[in-house]
């Protein structure tokens, strides 16, 4: 009579199987290992690996996109709308650059407010002004006053490196475009390339990659 057969153990068959997926696991690794070892490497999540980075142009408003009014010993913002000029050329300018891949971006210091020289009404029309006619991607404003010592107000670069967080921008492929030192030193702390836009009166000094003297002479620079 023949010996009946034995089935293998529940216990001996989880151990195997467990043997099978570890040996599996060592030969062909998953490619999520990488992914996280490159994460490790570069300190970027595996989402931001996957983000496509945008070069943008950064753009001062007051003597970039509108022109200046003089005011108290200086050239200031415009007061209302009925001040408002644009700056020659800005709009074909913009669509210009905006074509050739470049995200615009606004970057603008408004202590007049908190100065009690303006309002905050009056500046958030101005910039629905900009929306309406320009293709910038975000305006960003700062409210503070130099003794705040915020760390959004040009000459720091906090709006910029904000800019680059929210919208995804490379900074070493971007540019600062604006008419004080404040503008370019803003630039050049967040590792961006720098336009000084020297008005016909202006003698502020500062280390710009290039200087021009209207808007439409960007074309020729920014590619």
């Amino acid at each position: 009579m023949a010996a009946p057969s034995r089935k293998p153990c529940t216990c001996c068959l989880t151990f195997w199987w467990a043997e099978v997926v570890c040996w599996i696991a060592r030969t062909y690794p998953r490619p999520r290992v990488a992914v996280r070892s490159e994460r490790a490497r570069t300190g970027l999540s595996a989402i931001d690996m996957t983000i496509k980075r945008v070069k943008a142009v950064f753009l001062d408003r007051d003597g970039v996109i509108n022109q200046t009014v003089f005011r108290r010993g200086a050239q200031r913002a415009p007061q209302d709308l009925s001040e408002w000029a644009w700056i020659d050329g800005v709009h074909d300018t913009l669509r210009a650059l905006s074509a050739r891949g470049y995200a615009l971006i606004v970057c603008t210091n408004q202590p007049d407010v908190v100065r009690g020289w303006q309002t905050r009404d009056r500046v958030d029309a101005f910039h629905a002004l900009i929306e309406r006619e320009l293709p910038v991607s975000r305006i960003y404003a700062c409210f503070h006053d130099t003794a705040d010592a915020c760390a959004c107000r040009k000459p720091k670069p906090g709006m910029l490196l904000r800019a680059a967080e929210e919208l995804s921008v490379e900074l070493a492929r971007s540019w600062m475009i604006g008419d004080r030192a404040s503008d370019i030193e803003a630039g050049r702390a967040a590792g961006c390339q720098t336009v000084l836009m020297r008005g016909p009166t202006q003698s502020e000094q500062a280390s710009a990659d290039h200087e021009i003297r209207a808007l439409p002479e960007l074309l020729a620079i920014i590619r």
